[in-house]
């Protein structure tokens, strides 16, 4: 059972570090395809 509860903490620590990585790279990409979709539509 305790073995159980390591591997769930393992996986929630794993899925935060995850989602900070895809956030820290998702911003600056979303802001730039966003730039982009506004000169298109000049």
């Amino acid at each position: 059972m305790q073995l159980l509860c390591d591997f769930t903490t393992i996986i929630v620590q794993a899925s935060l570090f995850v989602f900070k990585i895809l956030k820290k790279i998702y911003t600056p990409l979303s802001f730039y395809l966003y730039r982009i979709s506004i000169l298109k539509n000049l």
